[in-house]
């Protein structure tokens, strides 16, 4: 059955708009018919039926019926429910209680008419028959026979991230484990001597109580978590809770597709490195990205540094001047006040600095060397 293109364009538009108004709540409905849905985060769950019915309504309008991209979408959610115990019978469910309310909105809206209506009906059927198929593929992939399989996934997909000339084969592993090959990845690293194969298991259980997707596993000498839509305090915290608080982790910076996942890795991995210089539980390579990149030029740049780590060795009082400097935006005063000294203190310090070492904190090139100097060394 044929329709006005331009008016079923502005009827489904305008539903998609009410549904990202939550009118209805779609969500909600979902949630309180099948109590099994409360495993999964209510904000990953409104996140993934806006993005359903929205991609859903779009090829409505323009006249296509599910994609490849959708039905892999559908088979990513659904593995994910998988993974945090949801029954196939309820995700199965959730497709009908969203049809149905879909249905009743389409129904309602002002813009509806009797013919829309009626093309509309076999569209719909497809979509909602295209994706049980999807969900029923997601639960067959995911079944208890395949748990050793899937670990070993982990493991390939990994170990083969960054090789270029593995392109599709990764992009294909990347999709089995239900990541988004064009989405954005998050890479989080420990020392391997840590984390022995079990407890690496015990992490990937774990942090399936997290919103969004997390694999973890080995590769070299570092354990590795690569996260997508997950918070990386509850990863981060995750990991603490199995390793130990003071467990170092590299953060690495959120990144786009897998050539970003295999950057966001190296991020982390020197996050990593910083981590355990300066004995913290965690640190951020958006944070520490200068030392951490200078790191592997430490031989060549000692010449330039070694007269400012002897001095912090010999004089701490002053180098907690100059970084207290830095960071307190260049303010004797602020300065001062964080180190509970008075400011004419922090001018004396500074001004002996710059005497011993040659650097002189007042200026970007005396700062920035003494900054690196400081940073550079265990803590």
């Amino acid at each position: 059955m044929t329709s006005d293109p331009i008016a079923m364009s502005t009827l489904c538009d305008a539903v998609a708009l009410r549904l990202e108004h939550e009118d209805p709540d779609l969500t909600a409905r979902i949630r309180a018919e099948l109590p099994s849905y409360e495993h999964l985060p209510e904000l990953e769950h409104r996140r993934t039926v806006h993005d359903l019915t929205r991609r859903m309504l779009a090829a409505i309008a323009s006249g296509q019926g599910p994609m490849a991209e959708h039905l892999q979408f559908t088979r990513r959610s659904a593995l994910r429910r998988t993974q945090l115990g949801v029954s196939a019978y309820d995700v199965l469910s959730s497709f009908h209680i969203v049809r149905r309310e879909l249905w009743a909105a389409l129904q309602s809206a002002p813009e509806a008419t009797d013919d829309l209506l009626l093309s509309l009906v076999e569209p719909i059927g497809m979509w909602t028959e295209a994706m049980s198929t999807a969900v029923v593929d997601a639960f067959v992939a995911d079944a208890p026979g395949t748990a050793v399989q899937h670990a070993e996934l982990r493991q390939r997909f990994l170990s083969e991230l960054g090789d270029l000339s593995l392109g599709e084969q990764v992009a294909e592993s990347a999709r089995a484990l239900a990541l988004d090959v064009e989405g954005r990845f998050q890479a989080f690293c420990a020392t391997r001597a840590s984390w022995p194969a079990p407890e690496v298991e015990n992490l990937q259980r774990a942090t399936r109580r997290l919103s969004g997707v997390v694999h973890c596993g080995v590769r070299g000498d570092v354990m590795i978590a690569i996260a997508q839509d997950s918070d990386p305090v509850l990863v981060v915290r995750t990991v603490h809770g199995i390793a130990g608080d003071r467990s170092p982790v590299g953060i690495g910076l959120p990144r786009q597709g897998l050539v970003g996942a295999h950057l966001s890795i190296v991020d982390a991995e020197r996050a990593l490195r910083m981590a355990q210089l300066w004995n913290e539980p965690s640190v951020r390579f958006a944070d520490s990205w200068l030392e951490a990149t200078l790191l592997d030029s430490r031989s060549r740049l000692m010449p330039i540094l070694a007269d400012v780590q002897q001095v912090q060795r010999d004089h701490p009082d002053l180098a907690a001047a100059v970084l207290a400097f830095a960071d307190c935006g260049f303010s004797l005063s602020d300065a001062a006040r964080r180190l509970n000294v008075h400011p004419n203190t922090m001018g004396y310090r500074l001004g002996r600095w710059h005497e011993l070492t040659g650097a002189d904190p007042r200026t970007f090139a005396g700062l920035s060397r003494s900054v690196i100097g400081c940073r550079s060394t265990p803590r």
